[in-house]
């Protein structure tokens, strides 16, 4: 019994607890449910995001407009409900520009599988910097290189040469003979503008010239990391190379330096030629490729600065190379040993001389006598002309590109405005403007090459009905090299200076020639995959042509008809094709140690191992120059000669 009495006590004792802790568990519910809902109130009126609140804006905020969002069918995607009360942190500037380069690479990845190339401006090849609300306010600016400044070259006061560097270098004004001061405008001054003069504020023209820019620091610092000193770097193999022994992309580049405002890499490079360029060196080099690029390039930093240093180097060697015009005939030998100063023709050509290397010495040689009082060097130079002025030419008229030095007699018909002929028919027109437009014999040489050419080389594709400059052996050749689209801006060129006087149907005519080679130009380079055009192409009856050679070496020409085109119409769908053009070399050319050629352009795959002086000296400042304000060399006061070396015209005020 006394168990049974006990056992009905624990049971109460234990419902008694049971029901206090049930009644503490309801008492604490319905006092933490009234709380938890007035803490609900509190935070959605005062904690949660909403899209009303700017500051926390979704991801599509980061393109606060039309000029930094990447174009196309790419919008942020809308915000998950349920997210929306999950209070984010703000997107980092990392983060950011993280997002809008993969954009950017899904866009470039979407163009290359439809063979399109991307419209100028689309697809930023950086980042976007991010929007100034959610920019880091100690972040500096994107770094203007030449802000706010001007670089002054070539005054004159007292018998002294004040540099645009600061420093100041004796010179004589007598050499600086009607030669003007020179203002380089820095690019955020001024834009190129149809008919001349420039503006200010064309954001996307002043992005072109930046981007160029770096291309070029890019491919220089390349250089100067790897093969500072040597002729031209080889990116792929990580060396450099010598065939003439001159430091070649130093000196071809110095122009380009100096028109980029490029300070620092310019002082180095004169330091160089200064202290290293020495032409003691006893081999045989091409007298051609040595005077276009080293004369000239020489001759133009002259007269971009008046430092007397680079006339010093150029006079030496005009000096050593002027046993090369000891024939008979005055047509220079090939080759030339500037130790021995021996000259002669090599076998592989059969000891003949090349047109377009004797026919591409003059402005230069012109430039030399001009700057230096000395006769002899234009004399030697003009001679050539004249010798080759009086040979026996085919009935075509035109000039086949070898010839024997012994006579001046043609060896072979083959007649081409491409590789061994081009920079002859161009150095008829510029000869003539060079001298002020006061040696005739020029001017005339070139009136019968132009007029023979219109008559018996050009031809037009079908079924499209492109303009192309044909090659001549024994009939025409419908073949056109990459090299031959110098000749758009050469026919313009032409029609701009009058050169056929005052015949305003042979004016208008040189110049319909000029813009139609020049697009026939730009198809070979649109209608290939990559972008990049290959070395020549083949016109075949109904289907235009053809690539014959399918690389790309990094060539200028077709850029430098882009820019003279441009400065003289005033026509920004010249900038545009420059502007893809370069998106494509960006793409294609461009690796981690500088730019190389491309050996398919059809496929974009194969890459060669060199890169050309020609580039830096030619095709990134002919690019520079179709964005840069029409004041920077000016065509009324500049030409250029085949290396893209701007020479002032004599007797300009």
């Amino acid at each position: 019994i006394s168990s049974g009495v006990g056992s009905r006590e624990t049971q109460h004792k234990d419902q008694k607890r049971n029901m206090i802790a049930f009644l503490r568990k309801r008492f604490t519910l319905v006092l933490l449910i009234p709380i938890l809902f007035i803490v609900g109130v509190v935070y959605l009126m005062h904690g949660a995001p909403t899209l009303k609140d700017p500051s926390r804006a979704p991801p599509e905020s980061v393109f606060p407009n039309s000029n930094t969002r990447p174009r196309g069918n790419f919008r942020p995607p809308p915000a998950d409900p349920v997210d929306q009360f999950i209070p984010p942190s703000d997107p980092t500037p990392e983060e950011i520009d993280e997002q809008i380069r993969r954009v950017a690479e899904e866009q470039m990845q979407i163009a290359e599988k439809t063979h399109k190339i991307s419209r100028p401006g689309d697809l930023p090849r950086e980042p976007v910097r991010p929007p100034p609300e959610l920019a880091d306010q100690d972040e500096p600016d994107i770094e203007s290189p030449n802000e706010g400044r001007a670089l002054r070259v070539n005054t004159v006061e007292g018998g002294t040469v004040h540099t645009g560097g600061g420093g100041i270098v004796g010179g004589d004004a007598a050499l600086l003979e009607g030669m003007d001061d020179v203002m380089i405008p820095s690019p955020q001054d001024a834009v190129p503008t149809p008919g001349g003069g420039s503006s200010g504020g064309n954001a996307n023209t002043n992005e072109r010239m930046d981007a160029v820019r770096d291309a070029f620091k890019h491919a220089y610092k390349s250089y100067t990391d790897i093969a500072w000193g040597m002729d031209e770097l080889m990116p792929q193999s990580r060396r450099g190379e010598d065939w003439l022994g001159l430091g070649l992309t130093i000196v071809d580049s110095l122009d380009t330096m100096h028109l980029m405002g490029l300070t620092k890499e310019f002082d180095e490079g004169r330091e160089w030629v200064a202290n290293n360029l020495r032409f003691d060196k006893n081999r045989d080099i091409s007298f051609f490729e040595t005077t276009i690029r080293v004369v000239g390039g020489l001759l133009t930093a002259y007269e971009l600065t008046g430092d007397k240093m680079f006339l010093n180097k150029a006079e030496e060697l005009g000096e050593r190379m002027l046993p090369a015009f000891d024939t008979p005939t005055g047509i220079p030998f090939t080759t030339i040993n500037l130790a021995t100063r021996h000259a002669r023709n090599p076998d592989w050509n059969g000891r003949v001389s090349i047109l377009s290397e004797a026919g591409t010495v003059q402005m230069e040689a012109a430039s030399l006598s001009h700057h230096t009082g000395k006769k002899v060097y234009n004399d030697k130079a003009r001679r050539v002309i004249t010798s080759l002025d009086g040979a026996q030419k085919p009935s075509h008229g035109l000039y086949p590109v070898y010839v024997d030095p012994q006579n001046a007699r043609f060896t072979r018909p083959l007649v081409t405005l491409g590789a061994l002929g081009d920079s002859f028919y161009e150095y008829l027109l510029k000869m003539w403007i060079l001298t002020g437009k006061k040696d005739d014999m020029f001017r005339r040489m070139y009136m019968d090459t132009a007029g023979n050419i219109i008559k018996h080389l050009i031809k037009t594709s079908t079924p499209t009905g492109l303009t192309y400059i044909a090659e001549y052996e024994n009939g025409p050749v419908d073949k056109m090299d990459h090299l031959v689209c110098f000749a758009g801006g050469m026919f313009a060129l032409g029609a701009h200076h009058k050169v056929m006087g005052d015949d305003e149907e042979l004016q208008k005519e040189h110049m319909r020639l000029g813009k139609e080679i020049t697009r026939t130009c730009h198809e070979m380079y649109a209608r290939q995959s990559t972008g990049l055009a290959p070395e020549l192409v083949r016109f075949n009856p109904g289907s235009d042509f053809m690539p014959g050679a399918t690389k790309y070496i990094l060539r200028p020409e077709t850029v430098e008809s882009y820019f003279v085109l441009y400065r003289l119409t005033g026509d920004t769908m010249y900038q545009d094709w420059g502007w893809e053009a370069f998106q494509a070399m960006e793409r294609y050319c461009r690796t981690p140690d500088g730019y190389v050629g491309v050996r398919d352009v059809n496929e974009g795959t194969g890459k060669d191992d060199k890169q050309q002086s020609f580039f830096l000296a030619e095709t990134l400042k002919y690019l520079y120059l179709l964005f840069a304000p029409t004041s920077l060399t000016p065509l009324d006061e500049y030409v250029f000669t085949t290396e893209a070396h701007p020479l002032k015209i004599f007797n300009q005020k």
